[in-house]
């Protein structure tokens, strides 16, 4: 899992498989992405054969057999796309996985986006894979961080002056389709909350992320909220982009596939199960997710440079007359492609202090 996230975000990176016995053996070459997805795939399918005769799911947050196989659906399906562009029979075998998980029956789309947020559907129905947290002892930061910044004139919830680690840029809140009930209010965002104090509602002046608004840290000040790895959405998007790749455009099965996810929304089930469509879903779906990151997304898909040509902007947001005022600015104005940073993250500086020859470090 963490090399995973390693070579989608930075690349080549140090492969390491034994413990080090001594110093020397700390100082690691870069491994090419071919080699590191061997070691990746390698794993998990030793995993899934260990896993045979396991349960799909576990309430208590383990690692399952629906956790494995849906990981793995999501290897082959990276290893599909770029850097590696294998092609057809990975997206062959991203399908299988993902349909293993889909017919196994033991998982489901929430009926309602509030259902996501109630701690009683924690490692179950839509939830595969959870990084389990715990108030007291190991809690989670997530609830503040999202909370709008700076502070309303109201506070909303308690220690409400560390939100604002991330919010939604006004264009792209508006660029759900209408009617979509992941941008009514508190589906997937919100723009107003009852004050905490009881006093009434408070106008946030723009929208906010409520995705994982934890209604026990509001009152508390501390979240015990566990946090979504895998969801079963993400497991049906990824086998209708196989087919989608494999089979063409207008697959009937993939037209289903999307068209559960849209009537979830409230959409019109009216999806052709064309590419832009299947992009466009994982955008609105799966936003603010770590795993489904939008940047990997789009650089397996080999579209980072029509993307990351287009203007970057960021939100700002300040207090105006007791009301949050956000403005959203142009981020490096006048940039332009940078194949070297555009599809990879540099590696700090301090990775390499002690690891690796300094002049390995791809040219930064």
């Amino acid at each position: 899992y963490n090399y995973f996230n390693l070579v989608r975000l930075y690349g080549p990176v140090p492969l390491k498989t034994k413990t080090a016995s001594d110093l020397s053996q700390a100082q690691l070459p870069l491994s090419s992405e071919e080699a590191i997805y061997e070691v990746i795939v390698t794993d998990l399918t030793q995993a899934e054969k260990l896993m045979e005769n396991a349960p799909w799911t576990s309430t208590d947050g383990r690692v399952t057999k629906g956790a494995v196989k849906s990981m793995l659906a999501k290897v082959y399906l990276t290893m599909a796309g770029y850097p590696l562009q294998k092609g057809g029979e990975y997206y062959r075998m991203a399908y299988e996985k993902a349909h293993e998980v889909y017919e196994s029956g033991q998982f489901r789309l929430f009926d309602t986006y509030a259902e996501m947020r109630d701690p009683a559907n924690a490692n179950s129905g839509e939830f595969i894979w959870m990084i389990q947290r715990e108030a007291d002892r190991a809690g989670s930061p997530v609830h503040n961080d999202m909370l709008p910044y700076p502070e309303p004139s109201k506070a909303i919830s308690q220690n409400g002056a560390y939100g604002g680690a991330l919010a939604p840029a006004q264009a792209f809140y508006e660029s759900y389709p209408a009617g979509d009930l992941r941008t009514a209010e508190k589906g997937y965002y919100y723009t107003e909350h009852e004050a905490q104090d009881g006093s009434g509602v408070v106008e946030l002046g723009a929208p906010f992320i409520y995705k994982y608004w934890d209604a026990s840290a509001a009152e508390t000040g501390k979240s015990g909220m566990n946090y979504a790895l895998l969801r079963y959405a993400d497991v049906m998007l990824m086998k209708a982009e196989a087919l989608i790749w494999t089979k063409g455009e207008g697959d009937a099965e993939a037209k289903q596939l999307l068209n559960q996810i849209r009537d979830r929304a409230g959409l019109p089930q009216n999806s052709q199960a064309t590419k832009a469509q299947l992009m466009n879903e994982r955008r609105c779906e799966l936003a603010f997710e770590f795993q489904p990151s939008r940047h990997i997304d789009v650089v397996r898909w080999g579209l980072a440079e029509e993307y990351y040509s287009k203007p970057l902007h960021s939100v700002v947001s300040k207090m105006v007359d007791g009301r949050i005022e956000t403005e959203e600015v142009e981020v490096y104005p006048g940039r332009t492609f940078n194949p070297t940073y555009n599809k990879v993250f540099p590696i700090p500086q301090t990775a390499f202090n002690g690891t690796v020859n300094l002049t390995q470090n791809k040219g930064y």
